[in-house]
């Protein structure tokens, strides 16, 4: 049976835990992870549409900006808004552009009569290490300035994949990338890319069903459930993100991907499936698509085993040690993170069910406690509530809650 190895960590002697941790080289890799982590610049803002809205999406872009004035721009990242609203991106430092437009062929290229916007008109803006910079984009019906020559991204250019069709067998859904993501969310990102892949190629005759793990997990780890899906009416979507990461910046790429996929492959709905923290990273992301009005695209939300009270001991951890794995932090039962998750409720057209576990040895199921599992405000919000007498990860494997997603599966698709 997989252990969760940060949270294990926690029953080891307090304070030689959190500064060497059961094991001193996933320290030495947090370590190396933490450094270039601070490293990275955030370059956000709010994109407008001067224009008449026509329904389009509207597609931001970080451009980097080539050392030889020749060569075109690459574009590292980008994201598909459903409509005007705030952007974010995590770059290293380097010297940029940053570009909008309205996709109005939804092709996710430019062409020249889509209306465009760009930051202070096509203006480089150079980023240090740990620079913040607000860089609002205005869409409007003439270019505003000439439009440099453009190289789209590819999976080496741009660390979010989102609908690149990888089986479930595949090494970068396995153990070994799960302990990566936890210790070490830049590598992970940098090297295998965080996102939403697809098992096989879209049927637009099925509803996707998205599947997200929690800490120092990964995609196999649902091997069961996806191998029980009515694969006539469902196709499994599978979530890859190091899970050591600040899970607000976690569940905003989740958003992001979520609402492209849909977009690209004109998808109406989808179900999601969450173990875990992986339910908190969920929960978040709901917030997210209400506030960008796309919160009907989520049917149905199962979550299992799922933290939503968090950890008590990820705070002594967060208190005592220098060296955190970011998503700590958001575990801490009154922190900021989860002080937030219930602010605003769970959007109508999403149902919940939430499925705790109890292994009848400890007051939970050996690594979430009962009382995080059902925190009041989460069973409130929750269609169905239903208990399994096995272990944190024993549920995912559990029949009888196995039969549960599949009947909360159901009720995601009947009319």
């Amino acid at each position: 049976m997989r252990k969760w190895p940060s949270l294990r960590a926690f029953t080891c002697s307090a304070l030689a835990v959190v500064l060497v941790g059961c094991g001193g080289s996933p320290v030495v890799r947090l370590l190396e992870d933490q450094h270039e982590r601070a490293r990275l610049g955030t370059v956000r803002g709010e994109v407008t549409l001067a224009t008449t809205p026509t329904g389009a999406p509207l597609l931001v872009a970080i451009l980097r900006v080539p050392e030889h004035g020749e060569d075109p721009l690459q574009i590292v990242d980008y994201e598909l808004l459903p409509s005007a609203g705030a952007y974010s991106f995590f770059v290293p430092p380097a010297r940029y552009r940053v570009i909008a437009f309205e996709d109005r062929d939804r092709d996710q290229e430019y062409d020249a009569d889509e209306p465009l916007g760009a930051w202070d008109g096509f203006a480089d803006v150079v980023i240090d290490e740990g620079d913040t910079r607000e860089l609002p984009i205005a869409i409007t019906a003439g270019v505003p300035g000439p439009m440099p020559e453009v190289l789209m991204p590819t999976a080496e250019t741009r660390s979010l994949h989102v609908g690149d069709v990888v089986p479930l067998a595949d090494a970068r859904f396995g153990p070994e990338a799960g302990e990566r993501g936890m210790w070490e969310p830049l590598a992970f990102l940098e090297e295998l890319g965080a996102g939403l892949y697809l098992v096989a190629p879209h049927d637009a005759s099925r509803t996707p069903v998205i599947f997200v793990h929690g800490m120092g997990g990964y995609p196999q780890e649902f091997e069961a459930i996806v191998g029980a899906l009515d694969h006539g009416r469902f196709e499994p979507w599978l979530v890859s993100y190091p899970s050591g990461w600040v899970l607000d910046a976690v569940a905003d790429y989740l958003a992001r991907a979520i609402v492209e996929l849909a977009e690209t492959l004109c998808v109406p709905r989808v179900c999601v499936v969450a173990h875990s923290m992986g339910g908190l990273v969920v929960r978040r992301a709901l917030r997210v698509l209400d506030e960008r009005g796309r919160s009907a695209l989520v049917r149905g939300f199962v979550s299992l085993a799922s933290p939503f009270g968090g950890i008590a001991s990820t705070a002594t951890a967060v208190r005592m040690s220098p060296f955190r794995i970011p998503s700590w932090q958001s575990l801490v039962p009154d922190g900021p993170f989860l002080r937030a998750q219930y602010e605003v409720p769970l959007s109508a057209s999403t149902e919940h069910t939430l499925l705790f576990a109890f292994d009848g040895r400890h007051a939970g199921d050996g690594v979430v406690p009962l009382t995080s599992q059902l925190r009041d405000e989460a069973q409130r919000e929750a269609h169905v509530v239903r208990g399994f007498h096995t272990t944190h990860v024993g549920i995912l494997r559990d029949e009888g809650a196995r039969a549960t997603v599949l009947e909360a599966l159901d009720r995601c698709v009947a009319p």
